[in-house]
């Protein structure tokens, strides 16, 4: 009896380390060929989505491969069995994980249909940030603050996402409330003259800024000022301009109009 015990802890010892052995070569192997994948991809096509999607599923292919082979190992039955076998976990597996497999899911949608693309600032939720990564399961922010931003891709997928990096140009708007010494002549004048100094940060000249009378009170008047900026960059030109139109006209009030406002 002993011996048949003995028998038995031997072969399982010999089982277990052949799938330790089995599951560091599939782990290590799986990490270098998605790497491999990802820098073929990225080389042969500019879609930065294309290529993590071909690397993740390089990985899940290795991960079920490393699984297949270790249930072998272990039950020493036909492929088959194990298909069956798999077909009956994979079954009680995603009634208990349906939120990581809807994730999961929503992150193949993301990669495929590409709504955005790696390096795009993209809000939601009212959170902002540009995309560092898109996962299988999660899409990764940065922040302006340096903050990194975890979203389920669930999430991603059931919520409206605003992206402002989708088109060649962005619109930024500043307000400009003047004393009533100045009049709509000499405040356009004035503003336009700042405007075109600022080209060179980024201050499209076509098409052409707008300025716009929008209130009057007390005889102050409050002109909205309209400009585009490059792809993406409002966020950052619109509190230079305000910076430089308040420096350039002391006794104005100036603040930066849109998602996250800013007072000069």
């Amino acid at each position: 009896m002993k011996s048949l015990d003995y028998a038995f802890l031997w072969g399982l010892l010999e089982k277990t380390l052949l799938a330790l052995v089995v599951l560091l070569i599939f782990y290590f192997g799986g990490r270098l060929a998605r790497r491999g994948i990802a820098r073929i991809a990225s080389r042969s096509s500019r879609n930065a989505n294309l290529a993590a999607l071909l690397s993740n599923l390089t990985y899940a292919g290795f991960v079920i491969l490393a699984l297949v082979t270790i249930l072998t190992i272990y039950t020493g039955a036909g492929l088959s069995s194990l298909l069956t076998l798999l077909g009956i976990l994979s079954l009680a597996i995603s009634l208990s994980i349906q939120d990581v497999l809807k994730n999961f899911v929503a992150g193949v949608y993301i990669l495929m249909e590409q709504p955005f693309k790696i390096g795009d600032r993209i809000s939601l939720k009212g959170v902002e940030g540009i995309v560092e990564s898109i996962e299988i399961r999660t899409t990764n922010l940065r922040t302006d603050e340096g903050i990194q931003i975890i979203i389920p891709n669930g999430t991603v997928f059931t919520e409206v996402i605003v992206n402002r990096s989708a088109y060649e140009r962005s619109l930024a708007t500043v307000r400009v409330t003047l004393p009533s010494s100045h009049t709509f002549k000499e405040a356009t004048a004035q503003i336009s003259q700042i405007l075109t100094t600022l080209e060179s940060q980024d201050v499209m000249q076509k098409p052409e800024p707008s300025l716009v009378l929008e209130n009057v009170t007390d005889g102050k008047k409050t002109f909205r000022v309209e400009f585009w900026t490059r792809q993406g960059t409002a966020h950052l030109v619109a509190p230079r301009v305000a910076v430089a139109l308040q420096q350039q006209l002391p006794e104005a009030d100036v603040s930066v109009a849109g998602p996250k406002s800013l007072t000069v």
